[in-house]
């Protein structure tokens, strides 16, 4: 998930390797995002017992000034 500022779009990406990227969505903002916070979160909405792992990998957090 990445804002490309120079066409004010919301990416939504995927790659297997790290470098080459597919597109899979784009959308054009309906917010501001001066004052934007992302969450990353996972769980189940039922009780389970034994509920498994989440795991998030090669998350990159980049901010521009």
């Amino acid at each position: 998930l990445r804002h490309e500022a120079s066409l004010n779009e919301i990416l939504w990406e995927t790659s297997a390797d790290g470098t080459n990227w597919e597109v899979l969505r784009r959308a054009t903002p309906e917010i501001s995002l001066e004052k934007l916070f992302v969450t990353l979160g996972a769980g189940t909405y039922t009780p389970e017992i034994e509920p498994g792992l989440a795991a998030f990998d090669n998350f990159r957090l980049v901010v521009h000034r």
